[in-house]
């Protein structure tokens, strides 16, 4: 690589301590080199310094990672343990359910009722984290599945209640309330012996009769009445 003096210009050959033509100390410090782009090799306290730099980042990098796999490692080891912890909620509640003490209470009702209250308590106790003893757990499960019962009992009844109610509509449509003016009723007169006295003298007893076997009780319904 040629070199020139700072001073002249003129060229310097290696190992030149002055310049040939002007007489100038040559520094090396103050050597130009032809190349503008070309800097002079660093010295071992720039090596030393360049790596004590590229040392630190690395070392930063390294640490940041550090940390970042850290935090990941705890956050699957919280993910691992919660996960333990729903199962094993799972199981007690499914153990709770396969219990003869409860088996004996699902029997009583509907299998639906009972699945729909096993679903609603994981909720309670896995989503919402809510703490319950065994005891606790059972109580709740009897007293969902009586209240599921009186539930359906109330709708049987409002069930048939709402079937009667259109019979008696129906029969109100049709019929009417039971005398004497009824086509399928007739009268017969009984004597004091007891038989029937078809000759009507005024001191026979006289009884009333349903041409369908209904009982007679007059001002009653009946869905069957004909004028």
């Amino acid at each position: 690589m040629a070199n020139f003096c700072t001073n002249c210009g003129a060229r310097l050959r290696m190992g030149d301590n002055f310049c040939i033509k002007c007489g100038t100390k040559i520094k090396k410090s103050t050597i130009k080199y032809n190349n503008p782009s070309s800097k002079p090799m660093p010295n071992n306290m720039e090596k030393d310094k360049t790596k004590k730099e590229i040392k630190r980042v690395v070392g930063g990098v390294e640490s940041g990672m550090n940390q970042l796999m850290g935090k990941c490692k705890t956050k699957l080891e919280k993910e691992m343990k919660d996960a333990e912890e729903r199962n094993r909620k799972k199981e007690r509640i499914d153990r709770i359910f396969e219990s003869e003490e409860i088996k004996s209470e699902i029997r009583k009702g509907k299998a639906i009722d009972a699945i729909n209250i096993k679903s609603d308590l994981k909720i309670k106790i896995i989503n919402q984290r809510e703490n319950m003893s065994d005891d606790e757990i059972k109580h709740f499960i009897k007293s969902e599945l009586r209240k599921a019962r009186e539930r359906e009992e109330k709708s049987r009844i409002a069930k048939e209640k709402e079937i009667g109610s259109k019979k008696t509509q129906e029969n109100k449509a049709y019929g009417s309330y039971c005398n004497q003016g009824c086509r399928h009723c007739y009268e017969q007169y009984i004597h004091s012996g007891g038989e029937v006295d078809f000759d009507f003298t005024g001191e026979e007893i006289i009884d009333y009769f349903c041409n369908l076997g209904h009982s007679i009780s007059f001002g009653r319904f009946c869905k069957d009445y004909e004028t």
